[in-house]
């Protein structure tokens, strides 16, 4: 390649020299920098060499080898640059690439999780409804219980208070037995009392005011039958009394299952919704691992992405200066190979323009 290069070089420049004179040809060297240098050592040599021609050819020929050398070395750097380009850059398309597929994988976790967590979501509300549910039945139940225990103790208070006026009552009557003659001052203090002690319960102050009426005509026979009356009054509320207490007692056991029951559907419901909870939490850890391992693929190929981008630019800048300075040095040997065709052929014409330049050194300049 590079022979065919340099092949190229000297017959573009051989076509070009052969459409110009001698004196145009050594006129065009004189332009050229490199050219000049060789001109220069032409100039030393003629003028000291003992053998010029000889001499000129074997430093020509000399330096023609060492561009040869230098080329090769530049060939061989550049050629192991290359070479690392070629590795180096697919090997980084390919990294991207990796890291391209591993964050889309992520981000397909990461829409499989946030699915859990939406499905998770529903569970825990309907759960949670549940819970909210069961604690409003058991709020209820402890309110209408509250409110049977309020009725079972008043009932009961009523009872006492019905048994203890019916008592007061009985001894009120006792003592107007007899027909006293303060009767009718103890009969309106009876008929009074009695009065405040069950007129709020199902006419007992009529009834109150009945046996003020029939004790007034102070007969003993009617009065045991009025205190007989008065006994199994009191009995039936004793009997009452304990209806009323297993009755309560019934509805507390009743209420007692009632709340075993709704507590134990309570424990459940909460116990789920901590599992639903526990649920979430575990798929939110596993989120935000896909959330972190996109972020971290993202910037892992970014980073790739720029290396690439940084060693394209180094390579592409390797391949300008590597053509740059085969250019250079192509040029120097096709300059060399013109300057040795010049001495061999066109001696003559080179020393008479050496002379010139001698006569007038701002010519060379």
């Amino acid at each position: 390649m590079r022979v065919t290069l340099l092949l190229v070089a000297f017959a573009a420049l051989l076509a070009s020299a052969s459409a110009l004179t001698i004196k145009e040809r050594l006129q065009r060297l004189e332009r050229n920098e490199f050219g000049r240098h060789l001109l220069d050592i032409i100039q030393v040599q003629l003028s000291s060499a003992e053998d010029p021609v000889k001499t000129i050819l074997d430093l020509l020929e000399q330096l023609r080898q060492d561009l040869l050398k230098e080329l090769e070395g530049v060939e061989e750097i550049y050629t192991n640059a290359e070479s690392d380009c070629n590795k180096t850059l697919p090997a980084l398309g390919r990294e991207i690439k990796k890291y391209q597929k591993k964050r889309v994988a992520a981000e397909g976790r990461l829409a499989t999780v946030a699915a859990e967590i939406d499905q998770e979501t529903l569970k825990l509300k309907e759960n949670q409804r549940v819970v909210d549910s069961l604690d409003e039945t058991i709020t209820k139940l402890e309110n209408d219980r509250a409110g049977e225990v309020k009725q079972y103790e008043d009932a009961l208070a009523d009872v006492a208070k019905m048994r203890e006026g019916l008592k007061k009552a009985k001894e009120i009557l006792s003592k107007l037995a007899g027909g006293s003659s303060s009767f009718l001052e103890l009969s309106a203090h009876a008929e009074s009392a009695l009065k405040v002690d069950y007129e709020y319960a199902n006419g007992l102050g009529q009834l109150a005011k009945y046996f003020i009426q029939m004790a007034s005509t102070a007969d003993p026979a009617l009065l045991k039958h009025i205190f007989d009356v008065i006994d199994k009054i009191i009995e039936q509320l004793s009997q009452n009394e304990y209806a009323l207490t297993q009755a309560e007692t019934a509805k507390a056991k009743v209420f007692e299952g009632q709340m075993y029951q709704q507590h134990s559907l309570l424990f459940a419901a909460q116990e789920k919704v901590r599992d639903v909870q526990s649920r979430i939490n575990a798929i939110n850890v596993r989120r935000q691992k896909a959330k972190t391992d996109i972020d971290h693929y993202v910037n892992l190929a970014a980073q790739k992405q720029k290396e690439r981008e940084d060693k394209t630019a180094l390579c592409q800048a390797q391949r300008g200066t590597r053509d740059s300075r085969n250019n250079s040095i192509e040029e120097q040997l096709a300059i060399i190979d013109e300057v040795i065709t010049l001495v061999q052929l066109h001696l003559q014409p080179v020393k008479d323009h050496i002379a010139t330049r001698e006569e007038s050194p701002e010519a060379s300049a």
